[in-house]
């Protein structure tokens, strides 16, 4: 709904990081990519809350393109989410492959 929608955006611009990562995790989920990549990203650097870092993993999982993946990625080494990245990074990988092989059964 487009009041929800405005709502989460004016969230999503504030300084309350709990509160931004909640309606981020919401506006993924009405499709909006382009406007929660940088909150995911920017709580990713600059978190020091493990659950609000795998909400943002969650995020750019959902997102799941490229960009996503190379943020996912920078965070591997990360003791407290590392291996909630190294399950999102075989699942993107494995999602890609299988796409690749839909494609090419359809030719």
């Amino acid at each position: 709904d487009n009041n929800a929608k405005r709502i989460y955006i004016k969230v999503i611009k504030g300084k309350n990081e709990d509160a931004r990562i909640v309606a981020a995790r919401h506006l993924i989920e009405m499709g909006e990519k382009s406007i929660t990549f940088p909150i995911a990203v920017e709580i990713l650097e600059t978190s020091k809350k493990q659950q609000n870092k795998v909400t943002a993993l969650q995020i750019l999982e959902k997102i799941g393109d490229e960009k996503s993946a190379t943020e996912i990625s920078k965070y591997q080494d990360d003791s407290q989410i590392s291996e909630k990245i190294k399950g999102l990074l075989y699942k993107l990988k494995r999602d890609d492959l299988i796409k690749k092989n839909d494609k090419e059964k359809k030719k």
